[in-house]
């Protein structure tokens, strides 16, 4: 192999390393309304959802959408939501990554948490 065929074997792999794929079941399972504790759904569009007291506790969140979802009193505690997108998400009263309650006022962002 010569260099240029090296480097896109290399680009790639990374490629493919890198792409979010998200399980199919746990998909399902929260569509259905159903917790989904330790799941995997990065990347996946969720805006406009009605997550309203759904356990996602210790789920990959990895650049899913919530875009104007309902997470009032959702269970985040323990998830990773790095690159998540939580614009004009209601978040009152939800459990925060951290394990901290956000405010009752929190929509967008989990500030000022009670």
């Amino acid at each position: 192999m010569n260099r240029k065929q090296i480097f896109i074997f290399i680009f790639l792999l990374f490629i493919a390393t890198s792409l979010q794929a998200y399980n199919r079941k746990d998909f399902i399972k929260i569509r259905g309304g159903d917790d989904c504790p330790n799941c995997d759904l990065s990347g996946v569009n969720l805006s406009q959802r009605d997550l309203h007291g759904i356990d996602l506790s210790g789920a990959n969140l990895r650049n899913t959408i919530f875009t104007g979802a309902n997470l009032s009193k959702a269970n985040l505690e323990g998830a990773n939501i790095h690159g998540a997108k939580f614009s004009n998400a209601k978040l009152r009263r939800t459990i925060w990554v951290d394990g901290k309650r956000c405010s009752a006022k929190a929509i967008g962002r989990c500030l000022d948490k009670r």
